[in-house]
This record gives C-alpha cells, structure tokens and sequence, in this order.
C-alpha cells in the first residue's frame, strides 16, 4: 500500500475534525474583523444586526458539521473492530464538537467587540 493510504489517510481521518475546528476559528475571526470594518455591527437585522447574523449562520453551520461528523463516526465505530484510531477518530469529532459550542456560545451571549471609528 502506498504511503498516502496507510499514514496520511488515517492521520487526516483522525485529526481532520480538529483541522476543521480551527479553520473554523480562524474563518471567525476573518468574518468579524472583516465585519466591523464594513460597519455590520451598525447595520439591523432580523432584530440583532448583520454581523451577529452571519457569525451565528457559520456558527451553526460549523455545529451542524461537527455533530454530523460525531454521528458519523460513532455510527462507524460500532461497526469496526475497537482501535486506538477509532477511538481516537470518535474523541477527536467529539473535541471538535465541544470546540465549536465553545468558540460560538459567546455570539448569543456577549456583545461584538467591534469598536468605532
């Protein structure tokens, strides 16, 4: 078997899920520097304004992701032979998970930290 399908399958398989949750930080950060610059924070919508909208929109599209992805793989570990990669697999979705509510729960709770000017 080539390199690419006995190490960087499985390394991708069990780390990928933190790989996403730090694009998706990351991708959070862009969103709200970008944000308040363009004034979205100043600009109401659906009774809250545009920036918290869009932050909340990937936050739950990020959540809905990283719960799919638990899903998915605790639905596959019942099915596999019990691993460290599959174990590894299922706590690095569930960490991903957990990352994500945590990185998101502050949109619904705290206020933008956009300044004027």
């Amino acid at each position: 078997m080539a390199f690419r399908e006995r190490v960087l399958g499985p390394v991708w398989h069990g780390g990928g899920p933190l790989v996403l949750w730090a694009l998706y930080v990351f991708g959070l950060y862009i969103l709200l520097a970008a944000g308040c610059h363009a004034g979205w924070d100043q600009a109401p919508f659906a009774g809250t304004n545009l920036l918290r909208v869009v932050l909340l929109l990937g936050g739950a599209l990020a959540v809905a992701g990283s719960g799919a992805r638990v899903w998915h793989d605790c639905a596959q570990g019942r099915r596999r032979a019990p691993g460290l990669l599959s174990a590894a697999t299922r706590m690095s979705a569930w960490l991903a998970l957990i990352g994500v509510l945590w990185v998101t729960l502050p949109l619904l709770l705290l206020p933008l930290p956009c300044t004027p000017g």
